[in-house]
């Protein structure tokens, strides 16, 4: 790692160990909104006239989505962003006071909405009723059902997320260890386009580029983290990924190699009776049986 930028004779800020260079502020920056402008444009996530909903969880990832988004859409007429908070009700968890700082900061419309309003139940209840092994999944799998009734609801094209490349890693490995390869396949009954502009771009970066447009957010870990399998694959490939740097731009080419040959393979499931969303599982999707469990 050099002191030095690569591109300039700045200090540099960022070492780049897939690539090699050293980064400056400046060109760090550069580097980043290239990447992230030129995943939006090859995947076509942004059109003339369309309202984007941005999933503000208020850590580093969200926020910087958020700050990139604002930028890039607010110059362009009839362009509009809305920020939606989940609150799962997880105790001691969110910081629902720093999201709704983050989006007034920015200047953007603030939407929160809750487990508890919503279905009836928290994430605390479901852990207390169901143990928490499967955790993760099943507050992931409530929030995305909630992010895309609640961005439906406010009018909204697309759906941002702050999903970064070692997420999209972590998921192909984890479907990949599940025997789920067809799960790599976006769910059916998305009405509202989830679009990821972080996708290939390694979560330290995406921290760094938070800091840098003033997130104060502190790390504060879920307290069901530890004990989900989720977890124990993230381990494994964090350690895989400190002696091979490029193993989670390998794993989200793999995805994408598949994506087509699966969906050629298998097809779209049928949208859920009941929600008319989420992918159908006998009689309901996963969402509405969780449901209906928590509230017998």
């Amino acid at each position: 790692m050099s002191d030095v930028c690569t591109r300039c004779s700045r200090p540099a800020l960022l070492y780049q160990r897939y690539s090699g260079l050293s980064l400056c502020r400046f060109h760090f920056i550069a580097d980043f909104e290239t990447k992230a402008k030129r995943t939006v444009r090859k995947n076509q996530w942004l059109a003339r006239n369309e309202k984007i909903a941005v999933a503000l969880s208020g850590d580093k990832n969200s926020s910087a989505v958020l700050f990139f988004l604002y930028n890039l859409v607010r110059e362009r007429r009839g362009n509009s962003i809305i920020a939606i908070t989940i609150d799962e009700g997880i105790s001691g968890y969110r910081d629902i006071v720093e999201t709704c700082r983050i989006a007034q900061v920015i200047g953007v419309p603030h939407v929160l909405v809750s487990f508890k309003d919503q279905f009836g139940f928290t994430m605390d209840q479901v852990v207390a009723r169901k143990g928490d092994r499967f955790s993760c999944l099943y507050c992931r799998m409530l929030r995305n059902h909630l992010l895309q009734k609640t961005a439906r609801d406010a009018g909204a094209d697309k759906l941002a997320l702050g999903t970064t490349l070692d997420d999209a890693a972590l998921f192909v490995l984890t479907q990949v260890l599940q025997g789920d390869l067809a799960g790599m396949v976006t769910m059916t009954g998305e009405k509202v386009l989830p679009i990821s502009p972080f996708q290939e771009i390694p979560a330290d970066e995406v921290a760094l580029y938070a800091d840098i447009h003033g997130n104060r957010a502190g790390i504060v870990p879920c307290p069901y983290v530890d004990t989900g399998f989720r977890h124990d694959v993230s381990d494994l490939l964090r350690s895989y990924t400190r002696d091979h740097p490029s193993t989670c731009y390998s794993l989200y080419r793999f995805r994408e190699g598949l994506r087509e040959k699966i969906l050629q393979s298998t097809g779209f499931p049928s949208p859920c009776p009941r929600c008319g969303c989420g992918k159908q599982s006998g009689t309901a999707c996963p969402v509405c049986s969780l449901c209906g469990e928590m509230l017998q």
